[in-house]
């Protein structure tokens, strides 16, 4: 009888842990980030960036629906581009490719930018991803996520077209 009232007190436990715990976030890496066709002018720069994140739920029991996702890439404080990324629903334990092209619009910091970087070298860029998600699992949460890719190196070459990849493995990206 002691017996039976212990496992009842452990799977009682059990059931609110699982239940009343918060969602866990997501994680998301950089698999990868290419840069094409970049051009520069007098004053305007121009090029395509292709990037693809992996993102994991890695809640055992809990969907994820994420509205839609802005991701805007930067050079210093400079804000080079941003795009959107349509609403999508995310399984429990799924991981996810997200691919963006960003086209870099012509922006008026080029000549100051074409100053910094070299002909050949790697430069640092950052990468952004704004959503609001939502979940269902004992009751609807929801919350506004930001995540960060900071200071991810990219090896360019600048001849015309400019082209380039990101240094390394996958990058796991800050998420808050």
């Amino acid at each position: 009888m002691a017996v039976c009232f212990v496992l009842g007190l452990i799977l009682t436990a059990v059931l609110i842990v699982v239940f009343f715990s918060p969602a866990e976030l997501p994680h998301v890496t950089l698999a990868s980030l290419n840069v094409s066709r970049l051009n520069f002018t007098s004053y305007h720069i121009s090029g395509y960036v292709d990037m693809q994140f992996h993102v994991l739920n890695a809640n055992l029991l809990t969907n994820f629906s994420y509205d839609d996702v802005y991701c805007s890439m930067y050079h210093g404080k400079r804000r080079l581009a941003t795009t959107v990324f349509p609403a999508f629903f995310q399984r429990a334990s799924e991981t996810k490719p997200i691919n963006f092209t960003v086209y870099l619009a012509p922006v008026t910091t080029a000549t100051e930018l074409r100053k910094e970087l070299a002909p050949c070298s790697f430069e640092e860029f950052d990468v952004k991803l704004d959503t609001f998600i939502k979940w269902r699992f004992g009751s609807s949460s929801s919350k506004s996520v930001r995540v960060s890719c900071n200071e991810v190196p990219v090896g360019l070459v600048l001849t015309a077209p400019g082209h380039g990849m990101m240094i390394g493995p996958a990058r796991t990206c800050k998420v808050f």
